[in-house]
């Protein structure tokens, strides 16, 4: 688990990054909602989210917190804030809904496009 350190710089050197770099990362619109603590799931979010590779983030955060190989989904939020989402090596989100842990251990459920997004 990444501290809340690393988190906020990991943040505000990416979307730095993205100002100067639009064709290093893959924009997708997803649709996205969390698992509440009592297991139940929020309403579905519309997201527009990039994904990336671990090498890439280990290159952005300059540390080796990221696996190179893997793939992660990162959200920025309104409010500042993000959500990485760790995925598979295939770095793909399907047009069905798959279940992802993100960098606080909270599980989503993502599907790519804004379809059907409640």
């Amino acid at each position: 688990m990444l501290k809340k350190s690393l988190i906020a710089i990991i943040a505000m050197t990416f979307c730095a990054w993205l100002s100067i770099s639009a064709n290093a990362s893959e924009l997708k619109e997803a649709c996205v909602k969390y698992q509440r603590a009592d297991e139940s799931w929020s309403n579905g979010y519309k997201v527009k989210a990039f994904i990336l590779t671990g090498s890439e983030l280990n290159d952005v955060t300059d540390s080796s917190h990221f696996d190179y190989y893997s793939h992660y989904l990162f959200i920025p939020w309104d409010n500042e804030g993000f959500t990485l989402l760790n995925l598979d090596f295939k770095g793909e989100i399907s047009l069905f809904e798959k279940d992802f842990e993100d960098q606080n251990s909270r599980i989503w459920r993502v599907k790519e496009g804004w379809g059907n997004c409640y």
